[in-house]
């Protein structure tokens, strides 16, 4: 049974929600087209419209996952049961490639407040904690400094 059907109230958020998805979809296979093209061929037009791209991407997904967080996160939490929660959290795992998980978990952290993070970090099994903390730590806190610094020297920080 779906959100849509257990949240009669929630419905015009769940379509909304539906909409935002379709839309950073389309952004996103804009801006991964427009890469692809700047990759073989860096001319400066597909650089500018590369940025655009982003920037709309950005402005899509920023949009969708704070209206996500404010009415949707609320709705499920009274409408799906617990096992039905670990189960997105579990798809959306399997989504992230492996290499990338330990970078995908710091910017979880990066953003939760020191309550989350214990709470989270508390429910992942014991050798998942471990691997975090031994290589984790620092492959996220190398992953953020290189890609904040080439950002800061782009923008000509």
């Amino acid at each position: 049974m779906t959100l849509q059907v257990r949240a009669t109230p929630g419905v015009s958020v769940v379509s909304r929600m539906t909409d935002q998805h379709e839309a950073v979809a389309g952004a996103l296979t804009a801006a991964t087209d427009l890469s692809h093209r700047w990759r073989t061929r860096p001319e400066p037009d597909t650089a500018l419209r590369l940025a655009d791209a982003l920037r709309e991407l950005d402005r899509h997904a920023v949009a969708h996952m704070d209206d996500e967080e404010e009415h949707l996160l609320p709705l499920m939490a009274d409408h799906i049961t617990a096992r039905e929660w670990s189960e997105i959290g579990e798809r959306g795992r399997r989504s992230v490639p492996k290499p990338k998980l330990l970078i995908f978990l710091g910017a979880i952290l990066e953003d939760a407040t020191a309550q989350e993070r214990q709470l989270f970090l508390s429910r992942m099994p014991a050798p998942a904690r471990l691997l975090w903390r031994t290589l984790g730590v620092r492959l996220y806190k190398r992953t953020t400094t290189r890609v904040r610094r080439t950002n800061a020297v782009a923008l000509g920080a």
